[in-house]
């Protein structure tokens, strides 16, 4: 095809499919363009093989056609397709078919719509054609054609009976040899599927979707030409909110992240002393239950230090919190981290184990909780100390304090999975403080999601544009060509265009480490590599493996030139909600960033680098839903920058939005990255993302955000609250945004659902299911809510974790219900959502304090 319409990557398969087809169709091999002398480097005479240069006549005598198509990826997946002409059909005698039989036709769609118009379709289709063998097109409509949700069978012993039938359906009539239905399962039969049926029986069968045996009942015929489908070319391209401004101005993609005093803590005697159950897990302080002594209070402790548990904290909170009354409110404090230890000797694998540890308890915890009949204001915080770096003058995290970092990115996707449940994260002062448990109880009562406590003040993270004097000047940054740079990951699409960069500024030497090493599949990149003057080499070696990167490290160093630069790109993806997240899932996706990260510092700390880049992602700050594990392991790659800043050591560490194309975002499914998109965030052009990287690489910075952000969409709908405490500045007037967007589905936020719900249970199931159905197209960007079908599977329509956790919030927001993450995703409709909320309706006395009579209900939404 390349010869015709040029490279068409991902749809150039089948491109050549439909060549090879029209060929067929045509009888005729064409010619092959722009070869006029074929290369003398392959003996064609030796060969059974020839280019046409001119159009052939294509003869299969006496054989039938057959043509074969080859797809090759760029990644080696490889596919070959073998087409072979259609075999003759004998037709069938006329008078095989019994004059007067009574026929059945049957039609389906996917929505009321489609339905209607496919009929309308059909009905043209047999004025053209009164002579159209009915048997042909009853067979060919029944065996060719998908049998979709929305139904309608006719009968009918001729062309014209059919449309009259058709007619009067489409005119909303009914009568004999009319069956109409929508399929929501399938049916039980009670017809022996030996015994013969008429077209009436397979009509109201078909219609109810009972299963029968389409081949006896259609015995083969001649294939006719049908009405192809109505499709109903409804938009579901995310809407621009208008033109792109030019991003000439590359630091419009730059942002940092910083520390912002809020004053000192609240005193104690602002601390909401409510009846309530505290579960203190994790490393707990000695002094912290004798500040959660209140009136009502009771308090259970289980110290991971000392507690014996089988592995998992999982049966240790179920116990604790068995005797717990589900109605009264449970605070769970969970310490990782506290103690002060004293550095050792740093093993290599012991600061990843610890990262997975930490995650592990906190999962763990969060699971177990997550299963246990609680009160609608039980909530988990989660206590660290020296994870968080929110000043120059703040000394190195220890490995232990540096362990503990992944948790905030955890924890920030938690608050997006389950804003009901979070309580907040909280990072106590390095060196700890007489009165740090009393502040950190009262920051509990803090409308704070995210603190960190520095002596007797607290400070908040925020984020800010990345100008003035963060961005110095127009240097240009230290690439030598008598210099080796090492680049993790380097066999990546992000990796070869991080090297292609690197020769472009005047690198010679690179050394682009990979666990696979270097595969044809990136041979054409390899060579055009080299080919610009570059020495590259590509060790295969798993950066998380000490010994192997050692081994690595070494080899340069006695090779030369020295290593000055290292970019640490290495990384996986493995999407799941905390609540489905095992053991296998973080370490997956934790251990090649966190280890090989470590890694790399601890081989290279003692050499004279002038460049060590860690590529973290944006989901370390704003958590998205479904990536927990993504997020703790990027947050680990920041504190260890910081860290290294605070041993004056070079480290820059890069929170990239997604690139276009390449990179992590380059994995995802069409429907995730038109979710990223809506949420927000562009996928950046690689060259843009790149010419932020040379700015930034020339400052003395620990931490940059690269991202094209639409701060205003990222705030619109039903955000967590620490992503606005953390960006609401940086944009105006967002309140009005998710009221806009109701309001443009038909869904005022001022809508009064008590007077909507307010009828009988049937009314409540309608009501309901609008509101839902006008909440699903807010999200999904669908025009009209009534196209949403509330027996169909919302993962059709492009239902994912992430739009599960938006829908998930705005039910919560509107509603006061908290439905569970796991019942939003996978097969779940409409319908069920609603049973949903029905079951968790609070149902109230009537006004007045009278009793509801027996076999009456009154329901009263908490708006």
């Amino acid at each position: 095809m390349k010869t015709n319409i040029g490279h068409l990557e991902a749809a150039a398969g089948i491109a050549g499919l439909i060549k090879v087809v029209l060929a067929l169709q045509a009888r005729t091999i064409p010619a092959h363009l722009h070869c006029a002398e074929p290369t003398p480097d392959i003996p064609w005479a030796k060969l059974p093989i020839e280019i046409p240069d001119r159009s052939i006549t294509w003869d299969a005598s006496p054989d039938r056609l057959v043509a074969a198509i080859s797809s090759f990826g760029a990644s080696g997946t490889n596919a070959h397709v073998i087409v072979e002409e259609t075999p003759d059909v004998p037709e069938v005698p006329s008078d095989e078919v019994s004059e007067g039989a009574d026929h059945v036709l049957l039609l389906s769609a996917d929505s009321p719509q489609a339905l209607q118009d496919l009929l309308r379709a059909y009905r043209r289709h047999l004025g053209h054609d009164p002579n159209l063998p009915l048997a042909d097109l009853c067979y060919t409509a029944a065996i060719g054609r998908a049998h979709l949700s929305h139904r309608c069978a006719i009968t009918g012993s001729s062309v014209a009976a059919l449309q009259e039938r058709l007619s009067t359906y489409l005119g909303g009539g009914t009568g004999p040899g009319i069956f109409a239905g929508q399929v929501k399962g399938t049916g039980r039969f009670d017809r022996s599927v030996d015994q013969p049926m008429d077209g009436a029986a397979i009509g109201r069968a078909f219609v109810k979707g009972m299963p029968l045996d389409w081949q006896r009942l259609f015995p083969r015929r001649q294939p006719v030409v049908l009405p192809t489908y109505p499709f109903q070319h409804l938009p579901y391209w995310v809407g621009s909110p208008g033109p792109t401004r030019p991003r000439s101005d590359i630091t419009d993609l730059l942002y940092h992240c910083t520390w912002d005093r809020v004053g000192a803590p609240p005193p104690a005697s602002t601390f909401v002393d409510e009846p309530c159950h505290w579960l203190v897990v994790g490393d707990v302080p000695g002094q912290i239950t004798q500040e959660l002594e209140g009136p009502g209070q009771t308090h259970s402790v289980i110290d991971c230090r000392t507690a014996e548990m089988d592995g998992s904290i999982r049966d240790t909170v179920r116990h604790a919190l068995a005797d717990v009354p589900p109605s009264l409110p449970v605070r769970i404090l969970f310490f990782s981290g506290i103690d002060e230890i004293p550095s050792g000797p740093e093993h290599a694998d012991a600061l990843p184990r610890d990262v997975l540890g930490a995650c592990q308890l906190l999962v763990d915890l969060i699971q177990s909780a997550n299963t246990i009949p609680r009160s609608p204001t039980t909530r988990i915080w989660t206590i660290t100390r020296g994870a968080c770096h929110t000043d120059a003058r703040q000394p190195p995290s220890t490995p232990h304090q540096l362990a503990r970092a992944g948790l905030w990115g955890l924890g920030r996707t938690f608050a997006t999975e389950h804003p009901e449940f979070f309580g907040g994260l909280i990072d106590l002062a390095p060196g700890g403080s007489a009165e740090e448990v009393r502040d950190l109880v009262c920051c509990i009562s803090w409308d704070r999601d995210q603190l960190a406590l520095r002596g007797d003040q607290a400070f908040v993270p925020t984020v800010q544009p990345a100008k003035g004097d963060v961005l110095a000047g127009d240097a240009f940054p230290q690439i030598e060509a008598n210099a080796t740079y090492l680049v993790s990951g380097g066999m990546g699409a992000l990796g070869l265009r991080l090297a292609a960069w690197l020769i472009d500024r005047g690198a010679r030497h690179l050394v682009l480490v990979s666990r696979r090493g270097e595969t044809p599949a990136v041979k054409h990149e390899m060579r055009r590599l080299r080919a610009a003057g570059a020495r590259v080499r590509t060790p295969r070696a798993d950066v998380a493996d000490y010994e192997q990167m050692a081994t690595v490290i070494r080899t340069i160093q006695q090779d030369g030139p020295a290593l000055r630069g290292v970019f640490h790109l290495a990384g996986v993806l493995d999407d799941r909600t905390v609540t489905g997240l095992d053991r296998e899932a973080l370490t997956r996706v934790i251990h090649p960033k966190a280890a090989g990260a470590w890694n790399l510092h601890l081989l290279t700390r003692d050499l004279d680098l002038d460049h060590f880049v860690l590529f973290s992602s944006l989901a370390a700050m704003v958590g998205p839903a479904g990536q927990a594990n993504y997020a703790a392991a990027n947050a680990f790659l920041d504190a260890l920058a910081h860290a290294r800043q605070a041993m004056r050591l070079p480290a820059l560490a890069v929170n990239w939005g997604p690139w276009a194309g390449a990179g992590m975002a380059g994995t995802l499914e069409p429907d995730h990255l038109a979710t990223v998109k809506r949420s927000g965030v562009e996928p950046m052009v690689a060259r843009h993302a790149l010419a932020a990287m040379e700015q930034i690489l020339t400052e003395n910075v620990a931490q940059v955000v690269v991202a094209q952000v639409d701060w205003r969409q990222v705030l619109a709908g039903d955000r967590p609250t620490f992503l606005r405490q953390w960006s609401q500045h940086l944009v105006d007037d967002t309140a009005s945004e998710l009221e806009d967007q109701d309001a443009s589905h038909g869904l005022e936020a001022s809508t009064d659902l008590q007077e909507l719900l307010g009828g009988s249970a049937d009314a409540l199931e309608v009501g309901l299911t609008r509101f839902v159905q006008r909440l699903l197209a807010g999200i999904l960007q669908i025009d009209s809510a009534q196209t949403i079908d509330p027996d169909r599977p919302l993962d059709e329509y492009g239902m994912d974790s992430l739009t599960g956790t938006e829908l998930k919030n705005r039910i919560a927001t509107r509603l006061g219900i908290e439905l569970p993450l796991s019942g939003l995703i996978g097969g779940v409709t409409v319908a069920s959502v609603v049973l949903m909320v029905q079951a968790r309706l609070p149902i109230q006395a009537p006004p007045g304090g009278a009793e509801p009579s027996e076999g009456s209900e009154t329901v009263e939404m908490v708006l």
